[in-house]
């Protein structure tokens, strides 16, 4: 079913073998410079006032190693020390330390995807756009760090069309991963317990072959379970490397990826009886389940090659090859009305329990050459990039819906135990897939970031092809679409210094991205988004580092509902979020480390072929979120090694449909995390809403309508060993 899947086991395998074979290796690598006998490099371990949780530089925002401060938008970084501190297990976990991102819960990762300001935001892993529309369930085993560029970048990572149904117009959450290094050994081992009977074993094996030779291999296997009953989600990920580093002025990586993700469907729970307990309560853990229904599979296989040669001192070449591949198989049931369910009847009345299997699979390859030039011509330093990115995605699907589910007396329902619903009848599949899209992409880019003095200037142009193949055999949607659009997106920024420590930037983005997972009765015309941003921006100004943004993010040509064709869509939305936004860190002293982010905006329909649905909030999008933590490290004396971490989340009420029929209620949150780290062992506790808190937010199950109980209080412990 997939050529990637063998390729990326047999790595795996292949990684472990040479890895297990390295002593032998790393001996003749020895004797042959003249040392005669094994050896390792001592570990050091350096503690000192820098600060902990700030990067440097950062490729996301501009595809070349710049300063951050030099960057005219706003990117949060979350380092390996951020993500190790709080025990981040889930990209969701991490997400939580940027602003304005919005929690995508487990359970609801099957259909949701995250949001930066508002919006959809693409999820890009080393370089390369993921397809599909799942990313809370990325693993984060080999991630180095996480980069999060706010506002519309797909113009930096081709159109992202292999996004499905998603787009970057938020932003993108950019995931560099650990790759093999030829110049250190690692070998480590860890284990996690928790709630629920959660567990996992991860690991991460790098082994240098020669002085130009390294493999790596980064994994974990484990399993989260939930307060849900019955609910346990089972993943594997593996991400085996190959590096080849001849000289300083060439180096060749190949990353492979091989993650898979397996458990029960959850539709979440009806608002009667949660939300509203006037008639009826609802136990918390209830799960909504057919008899025999088979679990949810999610299989992603991935294979990037990554060639970086300094040509001379002033040009550079990068070339870019990925081919990625996704793939869900989603069977689940929801309660629903008996229209929506497909039954058809309005004369029906009371609740269904609705059925259905949906079947996707997205193929991508991408690649990106680009050509880099870094030279001075008077008091002028130029960094100016042209580049070119191609991509096409296959993206096949189908909905089929099983018989045999019948009514439920809702009343009822509270009385149920979760088995006892209907016995699950596999619908028949259509062959071939009732949807067969291919979207292609061709992108020419010009960049060049212009620094002269205390002024740093970034401009660039992006000329994108776009072409889409809509094919829907469905008669239901009856419509099969055309379309190639050409057009032009500028990008403009300025940073002003106005000390070693303070600057201020500006800069305007626009986005573009030909609509699909709508069915229209024309051939769609590109949607595109504008951003306009403004920001102060802090470097270790007495520790403190960061930045504080204001913005305005407007989508247009969105696809809203077509009243003259029900079950279709036409372009006339328009949806915009404006606000402000902070996201600082502070290194307050050597061993005491604060964070805090916060946001306060509007996210409203501005225009919408519904006039009832203008001002509304948008779905799943608080006002108000912040968080702030802070973390101490004892550095010396008998408690050397320990350390401690306290955090406090909010958010503002969500809405919980885009028509804003209700809305759940705002939440405030403690975390906790306690450390030890002895020789090469570390030990940590980790412990999620700590006064267990009891509270709802919205499931985007089919768009929403029902909704999920927030985890109640979780503990993990873990261990971890270097050898």
């Amino acid at each position: 079913m997939h050529t990637l899947r063998p390729i990326a086991h047999a790595a795996a395998i292949a990684c472990a073998g040479l890895i297990a074979l390295s002593p032998a290796v790393q001996a003749q690598t020895d004797a042959s410079a003249g040392n005669g006998a094994t050896s390792t490099l001592p570990r050091v371990d350096i503690t000192g006032a820098r600060e902990r949780y700030r990067a440097e530089t950062t490729s996301a925002g501009t595809r070349s190693p710049t300063p951050t401060e030099q960057i005219p938008q706003s990117i949060v970084t979350l380092n390996r020390n951020l993500l190790q501190d709080q025990g981040s297990t889930t990209l969701s976990d991490a997400l939580r330390n940027a602003s304005n991102v919005n929690a995508v819960d487990s359970r609801d990762a099957w259909n949701s995807n995250f949001k930066v300001r508002g919006f959809n935001a693409s999820t890009v892993v080393d370089g390369v756009a993921m397809p599909g529309y799942f990313a809370g369930f990325e693993s984060l085993s080999a991630a180095d760090r996480i980069d999060v560029v706010k506002g519309p970048a797909g113009a930096l990572y081709g159109a992202t069309q292999g996004q499905g149904g998603t787009t970057s117009t938020g932003g993108t959450i950019a995931l560099s991963t650990r790759a093999a290094d030829p110049l250190r050994t690692v070998r480590e081992v860890g284990l996690r317990v928790g709630s629920f009977d959660t567990r996992a074993f991860n690991l991460d094996l790098n082994q240098p072959l020669a002085e130009d030779w390294a493999v790596r291999l980064v994994g974990d296997v484990g399993q989260t379970g939930f307060e849900t009953e019955g609910l346990t989600q089972r993943h594997r990920a593996w991400a085996p490397s190959v590096t080849w580093q001849p000289d300083g002025r060439t180096q060749v990586v190949l990353r492979l990826r091989s993650q898979d993700t397996k458990g029960q469907d959850y539709s979440g729970l009806p608002r009667t009886g949660t939300l509203d307990t006037t008639q009826l309560t609802l136990a918390r853990d209830h799960l909504i389940v057919s008899q025999g229904q088979p679990d949810n599979t999610l299989m992603s296989r991935g294979a990037n090659l990554q060639w970086t040669e300094q040509i001379n001192e002033v040009w550079s070449g990068q070339l870019l090859l990925s081919r990625q591949s996704a793939e869900i198989d989603q069977r689940g049931v929801w309660l629903g009305d008996p229209l929506v369910c497909g039954f058809g009847a309005a004369t029906l009345t009371g609740n269904y329990v609705c059925g259905a299997r949906l079947w996707d699979r997205f193929t991508t390859t991408t690649v990106s050459p680009a050509l880099t030039a870094r030279y001075r011509s008077g008091a002028v330093q130029h960094t100016a990039q042209v580049g070119l990115d191609w991509e096409k995605t296959r993206d096949e699907a189908f909905m089929a819906f099983p018989n045999g589910l019948g009514p439920l007396d809702f009343f009822a329902f509270a009385n149920l135990p979760s088995t006892s619903y209907q016995t699950w009848v596999e619908p028949v599949a259509p062959d071939p897939a009732d949807q067969r899209n291919t979207y292609r992409s061709r992108t020419v880019y010009l960049q060049d970031q212009v620094d002269v003095g205390a002024w740093h200037v970034l401009g660039s142009l992006r000329h994108t092809d776009i072409q889409v193949t809509d094919v829907n055999a469905n008669a239901f949607f009856g419509h099969d679409n055309v379309t190639r659009n050409r057009t032009l997106t500028p990008r403009a920024g300025v940073v002003r210094d106005w000390t070693t420590q303070v600057s201020t930037f500006a800069s305007l983005s626009k986005g573009v991205k030909v609509p699909i997972g709508s069915v229209f009765s024309t051939p769609p015309k590109p949607e595109t988004s504008l951003q306009k941003e403004i920001g102060l921006r802090l470097k270790d100004l007495g520790g403190l580092s960061g930045s504080l943004a204001w913005f305005d993010l407007a989508r247009e040509n969105v696809a809203v509902g077509d009243p003259a064709n029900p079950g279709k869509s036409r372009q006339t939305g328009l949806q915009r979020s404006r606000g402000i936004e902070a996201d600082l860190r502070w290194q307050a002293s050597p061993a005491l480390t604060w964070l805090a982010q916060a946001t306060r905006m509007k996210a409203r329909i501005e225009e919408d072929t519904t006039a009832a649905n203008v001002g509304k909030v948008l779905f799943n999008v608080p006002e108000r979120s912040a968080r702030i933590a802070a973390r101490h490290d004892w550095l010396q004396g008998p408690a050397a090694g320990l350390s401690a971490g306290l955090g406090l989340t909010h958010h503002g009420r969500l809405a919980g449909d885009t028509t804003n029929t209700y809305f759940t209620p705002a939440a405030t949150l403690w975390d906790a995390q306690l450390g030890y780290r002895m020789g090469d062992a570390r030990y940590a506790l980790r412990i999620d809403n700590l006064a267990d808190k009891k509270y709802f937010v919205p499931s985007t199950y089919f768009g929403g309508g029902q909704v999920i109980p927030a985890r109640p209080r979780t503990v993990q412990a873990s261990a971890t060993f270097a050898f």
